[in-house]
């Protein structure tokens, strides 16, 4: 007999999902309530990021292999994020205004240069990239302030993150550092700010390795919207 391959095996109806799901409920509520929030977390990214691939290849069906990539996004995601607090070098832009002229200084001065990141790659941050303070990449736009306050950022997720995706974007090959800051506030309640920060590194032309943009991400569907597009350096 002519094996099915997965692609063309019928889709669950939604009563059948359901129905096939039920026994991983109740295998869930056999975890400790840790493991449970962290399992359903996972669970939770898994749907979402096949929700938002679907939504980019516009299918109406994904194939098997296209599901099983979002899978392994959310492995790489998961196995790599770990929380930094900010505080000291990467907290020195906070707590007052910072100003546009001081952010070019800054730059200048401390994120300039060429860094190496956990994979070995050397990257240059130049010049090239501090239109990145700017909206639409405009010297003559808004200048974004966050992005200024955030420079200390940079350097430190390039040089230490793990979490690594590559893709192209506009006939350029591009690679893309996460990091995950934890900010804390000043208050009675100790409330802190979660903030993913995304770098973004473009191949130039001579194949060198150059700082493009950064750029903060504080909704966490709107991260995982991008990490559908991308693909895990392991």
């Amino acid at each position: 007999m002519e094996k099915i391959s997965p692609e063309l095996e019928p889709i669950p109806t939604l009563v059948e999902a359901e129905r096939l799901v039920k026994p991983l409920a109740r295998e869930l509520r056999l975890l400790l309530p840790s493991n449970r929030g962290t399992a359903l977390r996972i669970f939770y990214d898994a749907a979402k990021l096949i929700y938002y691939k679907q939504k980019q290849l516009r299918k109406p069906q994904l194939k098997q292999k296209e599901i099983a990539q979002a899978l392994e996004a959310v492995y790489f995601h998961h196995r790599y994020d770990s929380r930094i607090r900010v505080e000291g070098p990467l907290a020195e832009n906070f707590g007052s205004v910072f100003p546009e002229s001081a952010a070019l200084d800054y730059y200048e001065k401390k994120v300039e240069g060429i860094v190496v990141d956990t994979l070995g790659n050397a990257i240059s941050v130049d010049d090239l990239g501090i239109d990145f303070l700017y909206e639409d990449h405009e010297k003559s736009g808004r200048y974004l302030e966050p992005r200024g306050k955030r420079l200390p950022w940079i350097k430190h997720t390039l040089a230490t993150t793990r979490e690594v995706y590559e893709g192209i974007e506009v006939g350029h090959e591009q690679y893309y550092y996460v990091s995950h800051y934890v900010i804390p506030l000043k208050s009675p309640t100790s409330v802190e700010i979660n903030s993913y920060f995304v770098v973004i590194i473009r191949k130039r032309r001579d194949k060198s390795r150059g700082f493009l943009t950064a750029f903060p991400v504080d909704r966490y569907n709107q991260l995982l919207g991008k990490i559908a597009k991308w693909r895990p350096v392991f």
